[in-house]
């Protein structure tokens, strides 16, 4: 079964209900499990995917997404098709979101008791111990503990505390929705729009050399069922000291004929005293590679570091698809895994380090000058950007840059914001004068808080 397939399918269905019913209660069920696709110039992501998955496929027909009726029978049969739970071949990630889109549909549905069977088996996949009587049982009690207490984000990780305590979802489960933490945005410069997301994980009893040892790009198809395959391109490391590999991914990873999207890109490793990185961009010549062109900007990093009981690792990931908008590609990402390799390698690969993997090397430096970057271009099929090959930043420069455009990001849209409201019920000086209060603050404020992350020290204002 292609299960990241079967999965976008399901989220996909979410956005189809809105579009085709075009009801109030409909679009604030759905805009409540996933937040920021609902308004005007969101909804209809899906067809966008669809879209864009078509122009990757060797024969389209072939690609077509299953229904949610279909998608949800798909996840029923794989557990009845097992012995045992550990038996079914999905992961915890994974699992993780199919049970947050089925709790999502079984609201939108109403809870209609002809479908309970159809959601019920579905929601078996995640059910600890033996198939048959135990997960069948177990998928009732799921449902119904989903039909009374979760209603969107704000729920799902007590309602997932509830189940574990009945003996409904694994440990492991648990402890994925309680450490995961993933924030997405849309930002616009010389690429235009384009996905952002950021995702950090903690887990107890590893340490930075174990998440060392799969963290390589190299080895990232054996972490996430999202990567086909990953594979060196000749002449690599490249003169400036950066490694260099074609990445493949799909939804229907090992499915003949289905699709793939390749990029080539280039990556650094580096260490600090606190753990270590890799830093990664689009290939400086890609041209000369098996990359397709659709990627126009794919760019990031994974930071890990130990703390006192474990490891936390972050991922920042900036991504644009040529012809896609950026809600579209944000979903994509999501569902399908680019914004869950930090998780995978903690939850799977770290514990289990899979066979044939390549281990941590530092880069290392060549010596040779950077070239200069100009920040207004941007990469296309035809144009691929300039990089700079300047020794990577530490992640807490990134990060910083990512404070201040949030900040900005943050006042525009609340202004925005403010602006729809007065249109619809007057304008009110009382909160223009409070808007720009607080907009004075934040802009006072902030630039010394983010240059004192960048430096390790927050600078005092110097008094007049």
């Amino acid at each position: 079964m292609a299960t990241l397939h079967s999965l976008l399918a399901l989220y996909g269905a979410l956005d189809d209900a809105v579009v085709a019913l075009d009801d109030p209660n409909v679009t604030e069920t759905v805009e409540a499990f996933l937040p920021g696709t609902t308004g005007p110039g969101r909804q209809g992501w899906f067809g966008d995917v669809r879209q864009f998955v078509r122009r990757l496929s060797v024969d389209p027909d072939q690609t077509e997404f299953p229904t949610r009726t279909a998608a949800l029978l798909e996840f029923g049969e794989m557990r009845s098709g097992t012995e045992v739970q550990e038996e079914v071949g999905i992961g915890t990630v994974e699992t993780a979101w199919l049970l947050y889109v089925v709790g999502a549909h079984w609201q939108l549905t109403s809870r209609a008791e002809e479908e309970r069977e159809l959601f019920a088996n579905a929601l078996s996949i995640a059910v600890p111990g033996s198939t048959g009587t135990v997960s069948i049982a177990g998928g009732q009690a799921l449902l119904d503990l989903f039909g009374g207490d979760l209603q969107g984000t704000e729920s799902f990780v007590e309602v997932i505390e509830r189940a574990a305590d009945q003996n409904l979802v694994s440990e492991a489960l648990l402890l994925y929705v309680k450490n995961a933490k993933l924030d997405v945005g849309i930002r616009r410069d010389a690429c235009g729009e384009y996905a952002v997301l950021r995702a950090e994980y903690f887990r107890e009893g590893l340490s930075v050399k174990d998440v060392g040892e799969v963290v390589d790009p190299l080895n990232w198809h054996l972490c996430c069922p999202f990567f086909c395959d990953m594979k060196p391109i000749p002449k690599t490391p490249d003169s400036y000291g950066w490694s260099r590999v074609l990445e493949s991914i799909s939804t229907l990873c090992g499915v003949v004929p289905g699709y793939r999207l390749r990029t080539a890109i280039k990556y650094w490793k580096g260490e600090r005293t606190d753990g270590a990185y890799v830093n990664y961009d689009i290939d400086d010549d890609r041209a000369n590679t098996a990359d397709d062109g659709f990627t126009v900007l794919d760019r990031g990093y994974i930071s890990f570091e130990n703390e006192k009981r474990g490891v936390r690792i972050t991922t920042l990931k900036e991504v644009k698809f040529a012809g896609v908008p950026a809600i579209a590609t944000i979903m994509f990402a999501i569902v399908g895994g680019y914004a869950a390799i930090g998780e995978n390698m903690l939850v799977g690969c770290a514990l289990k380090p899979p066979k044939g993997r390549v281990g941590w090397k530092p880069s290392a430096a060549t010596g040779k000058p950077a070239k200069p970057i100009d920040p207004t271009v941007c990469a296309s099929a035809a144009a691929p950007a300039p990089c700079g090959c300047q020794h990577p930043f530490h992640p807490a420069m990134a990060e910083a840059v990512d404070l201040w455009a949030g900040c900005v990001t943050e006042v525009s849209t609340e202004y925005a914001g403010l602006v729809n409201h007065w249109a619809k019920c007057g304008f009110d000086a009382g909160e223009m004068a409070d808007f720009g209060a607080k907009v004075s603050a934040r802009l006072a404020t902030e630039p010394w808080r983010i240059w004192g992350m960048m430096l390790g020290a927050t600078p005092q204002h110097k008094g007049h």
